[in-house]
This record gives structure tokens, sequence and C-alpha cells, in this order.
């Protein structure tokens, strides 16, 4: 018995790299996963098949999390195929096309930082 037998996570940028690995960890522990990405489903098969392989419900939304509407889609038809999110994810990076004629930094630490600018909230600060 895994450790989230009966859980739905949904996991942004899961097509590939860090957030492929995540979702295919939390499938492997019993989760039912909703793989999230920016890429076309061709992009995202490979995770689905291993997710399906591990006896998992898998589903695919294509959503760009940086538009609202994407995102409103994305957990309508999450809530609609599982009836619930209890582990969220959010492993997607998002970098604009500003930042890059700026020349900031490719890092995923700058592009965070870039979100957490955009959408007006602040992260505590870090002790030490």
């Amino acid at each position: 018995m895994g450790k989230l037998n009966g859980k739905v996570a949904v996991v942004t940028g899961a097509a590939s790299g860090i957030g492929r690995g995540i979702a295919v960890a939390f499938a492997a522990e019993g989760a039912d996963i909703a793989v999230v990405d920016i890429a076309g489903r061709e992009q995202a098969a490979s995770v689905l098949a291993e997710i399906a392989a591990l006896g998992r419900g898998a589903l695919f939304v294509r959503c760009d999390v940086s538009r609202e509407n994407d995102v409103r889609t994305m957990a309508r038809e999450v809530l609609g195929q599982f009836g619930r999110v209890d582990i969220l994810v959010n492993n997607a990076g998002i970098f604009t096309r500003s930042e890059a004629r700026a020349g900031s930094s490719t890092s995923p630490h700058s592009s965070a930082r870039s979100a957490a600018r955009r959408s007006r909230t602040t992260a505590p600060a870090r002790p030490g």
C-alpha cells in the first residue's frame, strides 16, 4: 500500500524533467495524476503511459499557467475527471519574452521570482 493511495495530484510542468519525475513517483505511491503542461499531448504521451502502467489514473490537460482562463479550465477538467484535488505541485516555470530581451537569468529561481512579482504576492523571508 503506497503512501498516496486514493489521492489525486495535479502536477504542473509534468510532461518532462522534474515535473515528470514527481508525477511518476506520486503514481508509484498510489496517486492518480493530472499531468498539466503547456506542451502538447504528444510530449506528455510517455509520462501518461508510465502512470497508466503503474495502474493509476492519468489525465492530460494542456495549460499555460500564466493564463487565468487556462488554469480555470484545467481545474474544471481535473475536478470533472477525479472529483477532487488532494495534492498540487506548482512545478511549471514561467519565462516571459521581456525577461529574455532584458537578459534575465533563465534559472527556475528567476522565473519563480518573476511570477511572484507578477502576481503581486510576497513570500515570507527565510531565516538566516
